[in-house]
């Protein structure tokens, strides 16, 4: 059965300082990346008559995020708080405050970036390394 378009603007990226308990969304969303990765492991022998042959290894994920520079913003503060920390921060990605087709997990702010162009507005980018399992609205967290 087909499913219908999605509006992106619909999509918000929401920081939890406190394991998933008070969550910040993150003001000024202009695009958020989810990225999820599995490793190939070579498994290639003789038997395989000269064909490359691979197993699923190591999966990844991360979220790159673009958004404006909005002063004194929750969401921004604890991503800053967390990077400048080196600590794991809770990070959740989908349809503003519902639980349908929403991800999170837990993290490591890896970059952030403020742009400060001149007569324009002042940008905030980043990347989330997610760490451990990365899971969907409906399955245990």
């Amino acid at each position: 059965m087909p499913t219908a378009a999605v509006n992106g603007v619909s999509f918000v990226l929401q920081s939890s300082p406190d394991n998933g308990v008070t969550w910040h969304t993150i003001a000024g969303a202009k695009k958020a990346t989810l990225t999820r990765k599995t490793n190939a492991i070579d498994s290639t022998s003789k038997d395989d008559s000269g064909d490359k042959s691979v197993l699923a290894g190591l999966r990844e994920w991360s979220v790159a995020f673009d958004q404006l520079w909005v002063s004194g913003d929750a969401g921004q503060l604890d991503l800053q708080a967390a990077q400048a920390a080196g600590t794991v921060i809770k990070i959740r990605l989908g349809y503003g405050n519902t639980t349908t087709d929403t991800y999170t997990g837990s993290g490591i702010v890896t970059d952030l970036a403020e742009d400060m162009p001149d007569n324009e507005a002042v940008t905030y980018t980043g990347t989330f390394q997610g760490s451990g399992p990365l899971t969907k609205a409906g399955l245990a967290h």
